[in-house]
């Protein structure tokens, strides 16, 4: 079974909400960084979509939706 990511468009102050909590936790939520991830191939053990995450410099994606890995890790 594939991971499936329901699109979600933040509403006012949520991005920051997000970037504050992120450092704060730590969150891991890009694939290079994530335990899941098979460095060799970019293959997800959880098999999550990495293409979009692998590459990312933001949480939040070219159409204003968040993107993250709901299977995202505190450090």
């Amino acid at each position: 079974m594939k991971a499936y990511v329901k699109p979600y468009i933040p509403g006012p102050g949520e991005h920051e909400r997000f970037a504050d909590q992120a450092g704060s936790f730590r969150f891991i939520w890009r694939c290079p960084d994530c335990i899941h991830v098979a460095a060799s191939t970019t293959t997800c053990s959880l098999e999550f979509r990495t293409q979009d995450l692998m590459g990312a410099t933001s949480f939040v994606e070219s159409r204003g939706n968040f993107t993250f890995c709901k299977y995202f890790e505190a450090a």
